[in-house]
């Protein structure tokens, strides 16, 4: 039997991740733009990324395809789109202007 440890971010941590997230996509911004909503999740994110990615980077950023996934229910409620085409060419082209609006997305998790 072997009994290793690994450097790679913990069940528990992916959950409060994931709980903190949800709790700031919990309260509707629907008066809020896509810029406010950045400003608000990117010093938690910088902080997650820079601690739980030190070591095991692939495994810790897959927490935030989670965050990706609440981005694109939010641009979808926010502009309408009801197509997952119509919805993926908006994400492209937020991508496309502003690359480095999320923190997540400068390491590749797009």
């Amino acid at each position: 039997m072997f009994l290793g440890f690994t450097c790679a971010i913990s069940n528990q941590a992916k959950t409060s991740i994931i709980t903190a997230i949800k709790a700031i996509f919990r309260i509707r911004f629907s008066g809020q733009t896509l810029e406010t909503l950045a400003a608000t999740l990117n010093p938690k994110i910088r902080g997650w990324v820079n601690y739980y990615t030190k070591f095991a980077r692939r495994e810790g950023l897959r927490v935030y395809n989670y965050l990706n996934e609440q981005i694109w229910k939010w641009i979808a409620r926010k502009c309408k789109i009801k197509y997952v085409k119509a919805l993926y060419r908006k994400y492209e082209s937020i991508l496309e202007e502003t690359p480095d609006l999320f923190y997540h997305w400068k390491p590749g998790v797009k």
